[in-house]
């Protein structure tokens, strides 16, 4: 018989073979194994019955046994240069060993399996995966004791902070998109949006829309994963915002070196109503951030981070840039600002940060510094420092794709059980941190002795991976031109996202 005929008969009917003489145990049944010789083609044939001459090809194993169905010999047989050899003991039985064809078939079954899982893997990356999520967050705040230098009075306030839709997903083997929409707050606009490509020689990751402008640590966290209810001061305050732009994004040393470089318009802000509106000399943002993790642990539980980030925004023409206090300026009360002033003939600024994080189990701390200048010795200074701790065996794990600090892993969560009577009980309390941080803004070059100072004190609450309460403090010092104030502020929040 030809091989090459003989070959894909049994390649067309390997798996269903495969399985019935695995079932079998190779020779369990009267069965018929059909192997080809690499030299000659012939076919060789092994059944249960009296011993037999047979001619092979390569080498075979003869198992004999007794009436009683025990082995009781175990020879070997084979021929070179087309001579046969042969083996008789009662009932012989020709076979190779069991062992071996065993191998062999799950061998067999393995290549078939792969096989077929490459074939699904390129029919998956030829259209898009895609994810749905979002985000709600209800805040509520009390401001107490503020009668600020300008004569304004914060207003409490019961809101819904956050609410988003998120669309998500990759395909095509190299791309991937984001489309969020937001309508907290009373208004409806679109945030992020923008299309990934990965692996692009020499850029590697390239992505192109409207987002964040990297500006710091802090303001790259998720507002889901944030320490407290909002970013620091500083962060609120300097950072450059979403922006149209195009950037790169690289991964070095298995991960641990991260260099993001972008070119943005000179507008900020997101879609409000679905539009965007630009000005006729927008002037262009230049953008780099280097984070490095020069220590990180195989369980992610312990690790170092260390970043800087510069940014320069040409505005095109002279242009003037207002200032203003918020004390508690992680709160959307837009009754608390304290107006500092406005300086003109700005044709750029120039924003320099350095970052630092360390983790290790469930003690973290964070620490940024920034300087904003706009030329002609007008600088403004910023930072923050952060320590968190977790009260229950949890930590925060480490985003190597976006070099921050990124979700907790939650370990026990709000679990409840049955009781007897019918009701819940609660079978674990979920996971608890608490956190202090140090926020501080320094307008002096701006105007003289004027600045804000926010201590904030925290306590996380978090029901699950995706659920969370936090109770907040913060004692907010304001001054404007060496007079100050204060207020306390008093807030919590629940925060769910998908």
């Amino acid at each position: 018989m030809d091989a090459n005929l003989l070959g894909n008969i049994f390649s067309k009917n390997v798996p269903s073979m495969l399985k019935t003489i695995r079932k079998s145990g190779g020779f369990s049944i009267l069965f018929f194994l059909t192997m080809l010789s690499a030299e000659s083609g012939n076919a060789v044939f092994a059944q249960y019955g009296n011993a037999s001459t047979i001619p092979v090809a390569h080498t075979t194993y003869y198992e004999s046994f007794n009436s009683d169905g025990s082995v009781a010999t175990l020879a070997q047989a084979g021929y070179d240069d087309g001579q046969e050899t042969s083996q008789q003991s009662g009932s012989a039985v020709v076979l190779s060993s069991t062992a071996a064809l065993e191998s062999r078939l799950i061998a067999l079954e393995e290549e078939f399996a792969k096989a077929k899982s490459k074939d699904t893997k390129k029919e998956d990356e030829n259209k898009w995966t895609n994810k749905v999520g979002g985000r709600f967050f209800l805040d509520a705040v009390n401001f107490s004791d503020l009668e600020p230098v300008a004569g304004n009075r914060s207003e409490n306030y019961f809101a819904l902070s956050e609410a988003r839709i998120t669309f998500s997903g990759s395909g095509y083997r190299n791309y991937d998109y984001k489309a969020e929409l937001y309508f907290g707050s009373g208004n409806f606009g679109i945030r992020d949006l923008y299309l990934g490509v990965k692996k692009v020689p020499i850029f590697d990751y390239v992505k192109i829309g409207h987002y964040k402008v990297e500006t710091g640590a802090a303001y790259l966290v998720s507002t889901n994963y944030t320490t407290g209810m909002g970013f620091p001061a500083a962060t609120n305050q300097l950072s450059f915002n979403r922006r149209f732009g195009i950037s790169s994004t690289q991964l070095f040393a298995d991960d641990r070196v991260r260099w993001f470089t972008g070119i943005f318009t000179s507008d900020s802000g997101n879609f409000n109503n679905d539009r965007l509106t630009r000005s006729d000399s927008p002037g262009i943002v230049y953008n780099t951030r280097l984070s490095l993790l020069p220590f990180a642990s195989e369980d992610g539980k312990h690790y170092l981070h260390v970043g800087g980030n510069w940014t320069y925004h040409d505005y095109d023409k002279n242009a003037s840039q207002a200032f203003n206090l918020k004390p508690g300026i992680t709160f959307n009360s837009a009754s608390n600002q304290l107006a500092l002033g406005t300086i003109s003939n700005v044709n750029h600024a120039a924003l320099t940060g350095a970052e630092l994080v360390y983790t290790h189990n469930r003690f973290g701390a964070s620490a940024e510094f920034q300087a904003m200048s706009y030329g002609r010795g007008r600088t403004v200074y910023g930072g923050y420092g952060e320590l968190r701790y977790f009260l229950t065996d949890a930590y925060r794990e480490y985003d190597k794709a976006n070099g921050v600090v990124g979700a907790p892993k939650v370990k026990n969560g709000l679990k409840f059980t049955e009781r007897s009577d019918g009701y819940c009980g609660i079978d674990s309390f979920g996971d608890w941190e608490v956190f202090a941080q140090l926020n501080y803004l320094d307008f002096g070059d701006i105007v003289p002795s004027s600045g804000q100072q926010d201590y904030v004190f925290g306590l996380n609450w978090f029901w699950n991976a995706n659920t969370r309460m936090i109770f907040e403090y913060v004692h907010s010092v304001p001054k404007l031109q060496g007079d100050s104030d204060y207020s306390d502020i008093y807030a919590a929040s629940l925060r769910f996202h998908f």
